[in-house]
């Protein structure tokens, strides 16, 4: 089996992996500059992979619809959520 059928069979794990890579990249690349510039911001994404996933779980051959609420969705939350999460980085 190869790994496009895999993703194929299967794109709600997927987009639930990616959400443990967002975690990451916050963990290694936040504290990286004296002061940074945008904390939290891949934090910010991993419930759009979440809302996602649930959406490859209901309609897993609509890949671009999954991205699109993905994108849409971490969008939101950054614009939302950020500002209230980390006043002082305005």
């Amino acid at each position: 089996m190869h790994l496009q059928d895999w993703v194929g069979q299967h794109p709600y794990l997927f987009w639930l992996l990616l959400a443990p890579l967002f975690v990451a990249a916050e963990a290694l690349l936040s504290g990286r500059r004296p002061r940074p510039s945008m904390p939290g911001r891949w934090l910010l994404v991993v419930p759009a992979c979440v809302l996602a996933a649930v959406v490859a779980a209901v309609a897993p051959s609509l890949w671009a619809l999954q991205l699109l609420i993905c994108a849409v969705a971490a969008l939101a939350l950054h614009w939302l959520l950020r500002p209230r999460l980390f006043p002082s980085q305005r």
